[in-house]
C-alpha cells in the first residue's frame, strides 16, 4: 500500500477505533483529542505532507532533467532511484540541491556530466521536502530530511 492510502487508511482505522470507545462510555472531549492526536501522528509518522509537498517542488524544479519515475536520461542527467548520493549522506545530497554540480558524476559505470543548477533560492522547508521526497521515492526508502538539516548545511555552507 503507497503511502499516501495507508495513511488514509490508518485515519479511517483510528476513527473508528476511538468511536468505538465513545460508543462505551468514555467523555466526547476525550475521543476526539485522542484522534487528532492519533491523526496528527499518523501523517508525521508517513511524513505524507512533506513528501507531498517535496513531490509538487520534483515536479517543478527537477522533473525536466531526472524524469517522472527519477530514471534520468542515459549518460545525461542522473537517475535518483538506487544511488549512493540519494540513499548515502543527507549533507551531500542538501549540498548538490544548494550549490548545484558542474562536476562529473559516475554512477554504475556512467558518467553524467550534464550541470545542475543550484536551488539555494528555496526555503530550508522546500529543500527538505524535496530532498525527503527523493529519498523516499523511485523505490528509495531514506530517511526523511529535516528543516533543521537543511538549515545547518547551509550555514556550513556559507562558511
Amino acid at each position: 500500500m503507497n503511502g499516501f492510502w495507508q495513511v488514509i487508511f490508518n485515519c479511517i482505522f483510528s476513527i473508528g477505533f476511538v468511536l468505538g470507545f465513545n460508543q462505551i462510555g468514555t467523555d466526547r472531549s476525550e475521543s476526539t483529542e485522542s484522534l487528532r492526536e492519533v491523526v496528527s501522528f499518523t501523517v508525521q509518522k508517513n511524513n505524507w505532507g512533506q513528501t507531498n509537498s517535496g513531490k509538487e517542488i520534483y515536479e517543478q524544479y527537477c522533473l525536466m532533467c531526472h524524469q517522472p519515475a527519477g530514471n534520468g536520461i542515459m549518460g545525461v542527467t542522473p537517475p535518483l532511484s538506487d544511488t549512493e548520493y540519494v540513499l548515502g549522506d543527507k549533507e551531500r545530497l542538501v549540498k548538490l540541491i544548494l550549490n548545484g554540480s558542474s562536476e562529473g558524476l559516475t554512477i554504475k559505470g556512467v558518467t553524467y556530466s550534464t550541470p545542475m543548477p543550484g536551488f539555494d533560492s528555496l526555503s530550508d522547508q522546500e529543500i527538505a521536502n524535496v530532498a525527503t521526497y527523493i529519498r523516499t521515492s523511485f523505490g528509495n526508502t531514506a530517511d526523511s530530511v529535516t528543516e533543521m538539516e537543511v538549515a545547518q548545511f547551509r550555514t556550513e555552507n556559507q562558511q
